[in-house]
């Protein structure tokens, strides 16, 4: 903990490391520092959201993802990001052809950089890359399609208590760019942790994503995902973390509903 003095308090660290992995978050690691993050996961639907919003068409749903996610410290102001996985896909619905792969996961290639940071606040650009693999790369789109897409955005985060327990909240807005005539995508995620035990923290997050009509013929999106999650510390600088996912609104979007268990190791 001696260098991360120099970037933000000791309450911000120790609730930046266990944010929650999905997005990253808007504290940059120090220089040297990092960690790892397994992640397994299951997600289905029977039913998609249609145009107007409603959960009307039958649609059959299966994804299991096993996943690693690690970023570390290139300098005090400079967190590089790595993210990928093997996932298996079953999609099935009306007007289409059923759709089955096993295979690499889309893959990305990131940095955060820092711009303004206190004691209680932080505020990060980031950057990456993502290549399209076999699978699941462009929503609505046919398994397999997309190439290689780039993502810029910005993060803000607060620190402090609430009720006399450590807490923070921190937001994500991403805009990214699509190749191959396929539809780009806006996104704005919230994450919000207490950690009402010592080590016990609790997260609450939101996600929403929005895509543009494509060229290829694929449909306008929207949707909104909720995830409640809780992670434990069961060893230094170790954590187990459990959650569930829930679509609870979208537009041309899976009503999709999954579990999750990541493991964390902080080095």
């Amino acid at each position: 903990m001696a260098q991360a003095k120099h970037l933000v308090t000791p309450l911000a660290v120790t609730l930046y490391f266990f944010a929650p992995a999905a997005h990253a978050g808007a504290w940059p690691l120090p220089a040297g520092q990092g960690q790892t993050i397994i992640t397994a996961s299951g997600q289905k639907a029977s039913e998609s959201y249609d145009a107007g919003g409603g959960a009307n068409t039958p649609t059959l749903y299966e994804k299991i993802t096993a996943e690693l996610y690690w970023e570390h410290g290139l300098t005090d102001t400079w967190t590089g990001v790595i993210s990928s996985g093997i996932e298996t896909v079953t999609i099935d619905s009306p007007g289409r052809a059923l759709q089955s792969t096993t295979g690499v996961s889309a893959t990305q290639f990131a940095a955060r950089r820092l711009i303004i940071k206190s004691d209680n606040y932080v505020v990060s650009a980031q950057g990456g890359i993502i290549f399209g693999q076999s699978g699941e790369n462009v929503p609505g789109a046919t398994l397999g399609l997309g190439g290689t897409d780039f993502e810029i955005g910005g993060l803000a985060g607060a620190s402090g208590r609430i009720n006399g327990y450590d807490a923070f909240a921190q937001a994500h807005m991403a805009r990214r760019f699509r190749s191959g005539g396929f539809a780009d995508e806006t996104r704005f995620d919230i994450t919000t942790g207490i950690q009402p035990a010592p080590r016990v923290q609790i997260f609450l997050q939101g996600f929403y994503a929005a895509g543009e009509q494509s060229d290829r013929g694929f449909p306008a999106y929207r949707r909104l995902k909720i995830q409640p999650s809780t992670t434990y510390e069961y060893r230094r600088f170790r954590r187990v973390q459990l959650g569930l996912s829930h679509t609870v609104w979208g537009q041309n979007s899976l009503k999709d509903t999954g579990v999750f268990i990541s493991v964390w190791r902080r080095y």
